[in-house]
C-alpha cells in the first residue's frame, strides 16, 4: 500500500509538472512571446524628412535575394539614361542566361527581349533568366557585370554590400543589409523618377502569355507604389517597399520573414507605425517640439517627386493653417484602386501635448522586436514630375539620370552611411495580446528608463475628451496601441475607456482612450509621454 501510494503521488505530481509546462507554454504563446526570428531586418525612412523612424538589426549582413534585381534595373536605367540603350533595343539570350532556375521567363539561347519588357520581366516576374541577360549585355558576362554592381553599390553608399551575381540566386558571398538596400531604393526613386512607375506594375504580358507579380502589397496596403520582393532559403523572404499617405512617402524593407504573408504583416505593420509617427510629428505640429533619439537618414530636407507622365501621382494637400487632422490619407494614384483613398471624415480639436522623448516599435509574432522609432522634421514635399533631388548642401542640381553616378561623400544620403545603427539602443521588448484576434505586437521602447515620477491623475466623472495615440489601417494595431495606453494610465484614471473607431468608410482605425475630462486627457497624455508614448488630445465631440 505504501508503494501504491508514493507510485500515485509520483503520477500526480508528474502529471502537475506537465499541466504546469503546458499551461506556461500557451500562456507564452498567448502573450505574443516568441523565439526571435535570427534572419529578420528591417528599417523604415520618411522619405521626405529623410529620417530613420525604425531601424532593426538594420546594418546585420543579410542574403539579398531578388532584392539585388533592384542594382540591375539601377544599371540598366543608367544606360537608358545614357544613351547606350533604349527601351527597344533588342538584349541577346546566352545559354548561360536560358540555363538560370526559376523563377524565369524560359527564354532560349539565340533569343532576344526588348529593354522594356527585360525590366518588366524582373520587376514583375522575378525573372532570373532575364536578369542574367540584362547583365551580359551590360558587363559582357555575368562576373564582370556583379563587380560592376558592387562598385556601383560603393558609391551610392551602399558600404555593406557584396553583389556576386545579376538574379539574387544563392550565392555565399552575395551580402547586403536593410539599411543598404533602403539606401538603394531611395536611389532608384529619387535618381529615376520616370522610370520609378515599373515597380508598381502587377502584371505583363510577353509572347501571349500574361504574367502575374508577387507584390501583394501594392494591393493590399493602400498608397503602396512599388517596390520590390525577393525569396532564396538562406534569406528567407524579403520585400523593399515604397508607400504614400497624405504625401507623406515612407520606404521601408524587411528582410528574412519567415512566410510571404508574415513578412507582408510586418512591413504592414512597420509601416503603419511610421505613418502614425509622421502624421505625429510633422509639420501638423502634433509634437513639434519633441525632441526624439535616432539619426536622420541624409542631409537634405528637400524631398524627392517621382512620377511619368503617364502615372503622376496625386497629393492631398496640408494647410500649415487648418486644424490639423489625426487619420493619414492614401496618396489616390491612376494605378490604385478608387477606394484606396483615405480622407479624414471630420476635424478634431488638436491639443498641443507636452515635450517628450519616445521611441517604439510593432511587430507581428514571427519577429522579435528590439527596435527604434526617430522622430520626422517638419518639412514640406511636393509630388510630380521632377528631375534628381538637391541636397540642402550642394551648390547645384544634378541632371536627371544616374550616368554621372553621385559619390558617398557628396551624396544626401551620407548620414544614413555614415550613423551607426540605431537599433544597437534599443531595449528588449515588452509583449501585449491583441484581445480579439489572437495575435500580438511587442512593443519597445528605445528611450533611457527613468524613475522621473508621472503627474498624478484624478478619477473624474465622464467627459466628451480623449487621447489618441495613433491611427492605423489594421483596426487590431489600433487596438494593441489603444489598450497599452490605457493599462500605462489605468492606475491613475478609472474611468478611461478604450476606443477604436472606424473613420467612417476611409479605412483607417483611430486609437484612442476615452469618456476623459479635458483636465484628465491633458494629464493622461503627458504621463504616457513620459513612459515612452506619442499621443495628442482630442476633443471626441467635435
Amino acid at each position: 500500500m505504501i508503494m501504491v501510494s508514493a507510485r500515485s503521488t509520483g503520477w500526480r505530481s508528474a502529471t502537475s509538472l506537465i499541466l504546469a509546462l503546458v499551461a506556461s507554454l500557451v500562456l507564452s504563446l498567448a502573450s505574443g512571446t516568441v523565439w526571435a526570428n535570427p534572419r529578420y531586418a528591417g528599417i523604415v525612412v520618411d522619405a521626405e524628412t529623410n529620417e530613420i523612424l525604425y531601424a532593426e538589426n538594420a546594418d546585420e549582413p543579410r542574403y539579398p535575394a531578388s532584392l539585388t534585381k533592384m542594382m540591375t534595373l539601377y544599371m540598366l536605367f543608367e544606360a537608358l539614361e545614357s544613351g547606350s540603350k533604349t527601351m527597344t533595343t533588342p538584349l541577346a539570350v546566352s545559354s548561360h542566361a536560358a540555363s538560370m532556375p526559376a523563377t524565369k521567363l524560359w527564354l532560349k539561347s539565340g533569343q532576344s527581349i526588348p529593354v522594356e519588357k527585360a525590366i518588366e520581366a524582373m520587376v514583375v516576374r522575378s525573372a532570373n533568366d532575364v536578369a542574367v541577360v540584362v547583365g551580359e549585355s551590360l558587363g559582357g558576362t555575368e562576373s564582370q557585370f556583379a563587380s560592376m554592381m558592387t562598385r556601383k553599390a560603393q558609391e551610392l553608399g551602399m558600404r555593406n554590400t557584396t553583389f556576386r551575381n545579376a538574379s539574387g540566386l544563392p550565392d555565399d558571398g552575395q551580402r547586403t543589409t536593410a539599411r543598404d538596400m533602403a539606401i538603394l531604393s531611395m536611389h532608384l526613386i529619387r535618381d529615376f523618377p520616370q522610370y520609378y512607375h515599373y515597380f508598381a506594375l502587377t502584371e505583363f504580358t510577353w509572347k501571349g502569355t500574361r504574367h502575374t507579380g508577387h507584390n501583394r502589397l501594392l494591393k493590399n496596403y493602400p498608397g503602396t507604389d512599388g517596390l520590390k520582393t525577393g525569396f532564396i532559403r538562406a534569406s528567407g523572404f524579403n520585400v523593399a517597399t515604397s508607400s504614400v499617405h497624405s504625401g507623406k512617402r515612407m520606404v521601408a524593407v524587411v528582410m528574412g520573414g519567415y512566410t510571404a504573408a508574415s513578412r507582408d504583416e510586418q512591413m504592414m505593420s512597420v509601416l503603419d507605425r511610421g505613418f502614425m509617427r509622421a502624421s505625429l510629428l510633422n509639420g501638423r505640429g502634433f509634437l513639434a517640439d519633441t525632441n526624439f533619439s535616432g539619426g536622420e537618414l541624409m542631409e537634405s530636407s528637400h524631398g524627392f517627386q517621382p512620377a511619368t507622365p503617364s502615372r503622376q501621382i496625386q497629393v492631398a494637400s496640408v494647410s500649415s493653417t487648418a486644424p490639423a487632422t489625426s487619420a493619414y490619407s492614401a496618396a489616390a494614384t491612376t494605378r490604385a484602386p478608387a477606394n484606396t483613398a483615405v480622407q479624414p471624415s471630420r476635424v478634431e480639436r488638436v491639443v498641443q501635448p507636452a515635450t517628450s522623448t519616445s521611441s517604439y516599435a510593432s511587430t507581428t509574432p514571427s519577429y522579435s522586436s528590439s527596435a527604434s522609432y526617430a522622430s520626422a522634421s517638419g518639412s514640406s514635399s511636393t509630388y510630380g514630375s521632377s528631375a534628381r533631388y538637391s541636397s540642402s548642401s550642394a551648390s547645384s542640381t544634378s541632371s536627371v539620370g544616374g550616368s554621372s553616378g553621385s559619390s558617398a561623400a557628396s551624396d544626401p544620403l551620407r548620414q544614413l552611411i555614415d550613423r551607426p545603427s540605431v537599433a544597437s539602443t534599443s531595449p528588449p521588448a515588452s509583449t501585449y495580446s491583441t484581445p480579439t484576434a489572437g495575435r500580438s505586437v511587442a512593443v519597445a521602447s528605445a528611450a533611457p528608463a527613468t524613475t522621473q515620477s508621472q503627474p498624478s491623475v484624478q478619477s473624474q466623472g465622464q467627459g466628451d475628451w480623449g487621447v489618441q495615440v495613433g491611427a492605423f489601417s489594421n483596426a487590431d494595431h489600433a487596438r494593441v496601441q489603444a489598450s497599452e495606453a490605457a493599462e500605462k494610465i489605468s492606475s491613475q484614471m478609472a474611468n478611461a475607456r478604450v476606443s477604436v473607431a472606424r473613420a467612417d468608410s476611409t479605412g483607417v482605425y483611430r486609437a484612442r482612450v476615452v469618456d476623459l475630462q479635458e483636465n484628465q486627457a491633458r494629464s493622461a497624455c503627458q504621463s504616457l509621454q513620459q513612459q515612452g508614448m506619442d499621443c495628442m488630445v482630442v476633443q471626441a465631440s467635435l
